[in-house]
């Protein structure tokens, strides 16, 4: 049986009507059930956590997600396999199945977001839950070098992804659409944006710029927004419907990111191009060989100046963009589907269990 691993809570059910509706995406891991017996694992209100676990948390939080883990344990048997969706949940799950003899531990699978970082390095150190992993999935090629270096992983236990979006949903619009008033220029999330360069490329140009972003972290919205914002910029929240229609409006969409490791921005730019829009994007370590030429245009991190020229070539050249918009959407279609992803995952959910996985503790 697979066991998925959630560190958050969701309506699965909500989830997979509203897809059914086209009233926004499907969630690539609920397709896992139409193809393999699948028990979904969400966080639940209420799970109390041990001493342990708050103990444990002062290193790698949170608590919840240490009660979480276990309760995820005493529901699985050592012919199951368990897919943590990050490591948030699964360096838990891994160090407490370390306490369990190989054969009584389930087979642990994680996908990494940015395992390169100080308190997940620290989690690494003191808890050392990587025998425990049976392998490692990241979309995020400076991931992989860690986990191939850093940590000493042989390349069968680490695998490269295909990042996904739901080309269903995200689709180009039947007919053409555009602002009434100025070039409408786009830009969606929170995660290592950079707005306030943003703004700076944009605020005395003759265009909208509207941003979907919404957030309760003060200090999230206050790193990556300019305050005020500038008469031409707004920001809300937009529902899934709202936001395709937004992208169909669009002249263009930026994604304008700071400097990290791992790959945030890329499923704004995947939904952009399943939507068959002109992309530029930041181009970041953890983007760069995500990126190919001719799909987007890409400019360096907090470059004001540079961002302001893409944007303007690309409003004055309306066959480039239309070339590049075409050319990412190829792309999503050809590599990018949430079929891709799947057919890349399962069959290393499925292999057989290595004699030893007692390697891979290089990180000291």
């Amino acid at each position: 049986m697979l066991h998925i691993a959630f560190s958050k809570p969701l309506d699965l059910d909500k989830i997979r009507q509203d897809a059914a509706a086209d009233r926004a995406p499907g969630h690539v891991l609920l397709d896992l059930d139409q193809r393999t017996p699948t028990t979904f694992h969400l966080p639940t209100p209420g799970l109390a956590p041990t001493a342990a676990d708050t103990l444990r948390a002062k290193i790698f939080p949170t608590a919840t997600l240490w009660a979480h883990a276990r309760k995820i344990l005493r529901q699985t048997s050592p012919s199951d396999t368990i897919y943590a969706t990050g490591e948030d949940i699964g360096i838990p799950l891994a160090t407490l199945a370390r306490k369990l003899t190989p054969p009584r531990r389930p087979r642990i699978s994680m996908f990494v977001h940015n395992l390169n970082r100080p308190r997940a390095k620290a989690a690494l150190r003191l808890f050392r839950p990587l025998p425990a992993i049976h392998n490692f999935f990241t979309n995020a090629d400076p991931q992989l070098a860690f986990l191939r270096t850093a940590l000493a992983l042989p390349k069968g236990r680490t695998i490269l992804l295909p990042e996904q979006t739901d080309t269903h949903f995200f689709r180009p619009a039947l007919s053409p659409q555009s602002s009434a008033l100025s070039p409408l220029l786009v830009s969606v999330g929170l995660e290592q944006r950079d707005y306030k360069t943003l703004a700076a490329a944009t605020c005395d140009l003759p265009v909208q710029v509207k941003i979907s972003a919404y957030s309760k972290d003060a200090r999230t919205l206050r790193d990556s927004l300019p305050d005020p914002l500038p008469p031409n910029m707004t920001r809300q929240f937009y529902d899934w419907s709202a936001l395709r229609d937004l992208y169909h409006q669009a002249a263009v969409i930026i994604v304008p990111l700071f400097e990290n490791p791992y790959c945030a921005g890329l499923t704004a730019y995947l939904e952009a191009a399943a939507c068959r829009k002109p992309v530029i994007i930041t181009r970041t370590t953890g983007l760069a060989s995500r990126l190919s030429p001719g799909a987007a245009v890409t400019v360096p991190p907090q470059h004001p100046i540079a961002l302001r020229e893409a944007i303007q070539q690309l409003l004055s050249d309306p066959a480039r963009a239309a070339q590049l918009a075409t050319n990412a959407h190829t792309l999503v279609h050809q590599f990018h589907t949430p079929a891709n992803f799947l057919d890349t995952l399962l069959p290393h959910l499925a292999e057989p269990d290595p004699q030893v996985l007692e390697k891979g503790e290089g990180y000291v």
